[in-house]
């Protein structure tokens, strides 16, 4: 099979849907965590800071 027509077969081409909707996935979750770990990280400062109403500490407790 010649290299254009790979590219239209469709099992390849399922396959590569496949593998792109995964990178995407994955960069996403990767993504999600690091916000995730950048506002976990700016709460335990402000607490730590005590710069916070004594509510909200004990909200978060």
């Amino acid at each position: 099979m010649s290299q254009a027509n790979k590219e239209f077969d469709p099992e390849t081409s399922y396959l590569n849907e496949r593998i792109r909707q995964a990178k995407l996935s994955f960069n996403l979750l990767v993504g999600a965590t690091i916000l995730s770990g950048i506002v976990g990280l700016i709460g335990a400062g402000l607490l730590m800071s005590k710069k916070l109403p004594d509510g909200i500490v004990t909200t978060s407790v």
